[in-house]
Parts: structure tokens; sequence; C-alpha cells
């Protein structure tokens, strides 16, 4: 049982980065508590905007 994920999504767009947290939280099973989404933040602000808004 793995209780920690993490998810890097530098480097994606915003569209591919929600998607990659979307399926990311579908496929969580009950063992997953916590998912770490690495999005970085010196490149601008979309990113970690569109990571908070999940």
């Amino acid at each position: 049982m793995n209780a920690f994920q993490e998810l890097d999504v530098h480097n994606m767009t915003k569209v591919q980065a929600v998607t990659a947290i979307d399926a990311m939280l579908r496929r969580a099973d009950a063992g997953v508590y916590r998912i770490r989404v690495i999005h970085g933040y010196h490149g601008g602000t979309v990113l970690r905007d569109a990571v908070r808004a999940r």
C-alpha cells in the first residue's frame, strides 16, 4: 500500500497538467491519502493556479 503519491507537472501545458491530475485522482485507491503535485513557480503562475483550483 502506497499512501503517498507524487506527480510532477513541470513543462506541461495547463490542459495537460489538469488532465494528469484528474487521471491520478481517478487512479488513486483508498490507500492513497496524499498526492503531492509539483508545479514550480519561476516560469509563471498558470500551473500553480490550475493545481490549486483542483
